[in-house]
């Protein structure tokens, strides 16, 4: 999130609530651009394409705007913001977490989270992770998207009728990355990968997938 990007941020968390425990979670930062790109497609907010002609765009623009943003490439640069929050808040107030984790073995992370929170581990088993959430899907034409999400259907429609319409509004094949903007990204972030590799205290190849 923005809290990462903004250097300010630990230090009003602390002033405010300097009991904080803070939880990140850290992905591959290429697997985390480019549905970012994606994702600020879907909002209209993004008109550049393709990819790698709006990285280029962006790479040395300051006015990128604030939460719904194109900080791309700034976001998955992770150890800068993490060794703010370490060193503001304590290290042990911080707790680095990997995207792979969630996925590999989900209740294991819930209950590392709420030992680490003080809260009983029961607490995550009622949560639902039957469906994915937020799913790609990018509008065919601009402004249709707006125009499906005014109509609140989701409020109206099982799940499973929507999953059947959706096609016709949204393409929901989700592209992948192109190799170029693969390229560029890998050179981006390598040393800032490398610089992160002892903040959680393990090897995390899981960071360098892509």
């Amino acid at each position: 999130t923005c809290y990462m990007l903004d250097e300010n941020a630990p230090g009003r968390i602390h002033e405010v609530a300097p009991e904080s425990r803070i939880i990140i979670m850290v992905r591959d930062p290429i697997a985390r651009a480019f549905p970012d790109y994606l994702f600020c497609c879907r909002l209209g907010i993004e008109t550049e394409t393709p990819f790698l002609k709006a990285l280029r765009r962006y790479e040395d623009q300051s006015a990128k705007g604030w939460y719904l943003s194109r900080y791309y490439m700034e976001q998955g640069a992770y150890s800068a913001p993490l060794r703010r929050y370490q060193k503001t808040l304590g290290s042990y107030r911080v707790l680095t977490l990997l995207f792979e984790d969630l996925l590999r073995n989900p209740q294991e992370l819930f209950s590392q989270i709420a030992t680490r929170m003080g809260v009983n581990p029961d607490f995550f088993k009622e949560a639902d992770r039957s469906e994915p959430y937020d799913q790609y899907r990018m509008p065919k034409a601009r402004g249709l998207g707006d125009f499906v999400r005014g109509l609140r259907l989701q409020r109206l429609i099982p799940e499973s009728l929507l999953q059947q319409v959706r096609p016709l509004f949204f393409d929901i094949k989700e592209p992948h990355l192109d190799d170029n903007s693969r390229r560029l990204l890998q050179n981006v972030y390598k040393p800032d990968v490398a610089n992160l590799e002892d903040l959680p205290g393990r090897r995390i190849p899981e960071l360098c997938k892509s």
